[in-house]
């Protein structure tokens, strides 16, 4: 399982538990995704993540970046372990459109495929009102 942990506010980072019954847990002592000050798009903190295993064996997250306290992205890291995260260089897909419902944040993915495609569903925000969204992507 991973999970966001931190301020009470809103998670800073990303962690990682195990559990063979569902009912005894074994938490990751340290995270296993933290804000990554040189990407500004989350330079802040790092929260509300959904993890898919890929066909192939490996994994991909998608979580929330933050800016700052108000304006998020939906990022994404690859892991061929689930605890060692790779990101690059421009690792955000989902960001606040101009003049919309989600004008000011972007957050809390969650993914599923299906006919070929991906569909994202996910919170946006514009000033106090909430809204959840549908992206879809062709899967390549």
């Amino acid at each position: 399982m991973w999970y966001a942990a931190g301020e009470n506010y809103e998670p800073d980072m990303i962690f990682y538990a195990e559990s063979t019954d569902g009912d005894n847990w074994h938490k990751r002592e340290t995270p296993v995704l933290e804000k990554l000050e040189s990407h500004e798009w989350e330079a802040f903190k790092v929260g509300g993540c959904d993890v898919k295993r890929l066909k192939d064996g490996t994994y991909i997250i998608y979580y929330i970046g933050y800016q700052n306290l108000d304006v998020t992205r939906i990022c994404f890291a690859t892991s061929v372990d689930g605890i060692h995260w790779e990101r690059t260089s421009d690792n955000y897909c989902i960001s606040p459109s101009k003049n919309s419902w989600d004008s000011d944040a972007c957050y809390k993915p969650s993914v599923v495929e299906k006919d070929g495609e991906y569909y994202m569903w996910y919170n946006g925000r514009r000033e106090t009102f909430e809204y959840i969204g549908l992206a879809k992507k062709k899967i390549e």
